[in-house]
């Protein structure tokens, strides 16, 4: 059975969603770029840029 909202993800998300937002609004990138999964199917953009596919 799929529990919704368990406290113990709840907690977790909450906690790196206040960290991530942190990082936002001090322009602290270290911390920005160690949240995300370093891999090359990884996509990262701004809201200004427009996504494009590589063929």
């Amino acid at each position: 059975m799929t529990v919704i909202n368990d406290s113990a993800v709840v907690a977790e998300l909450t906690e790196l969603y206040l960290k991530y937002e942190k990082a936002l609004c001090t322009n602290d990138i270290e911390t920005l770029d160690n949240l995300f999964w370093d891999a090359p199917e990884v996509v990262r953009f701004g809201v200004t840029e427009k996504p494009v596919r590589e063929r």
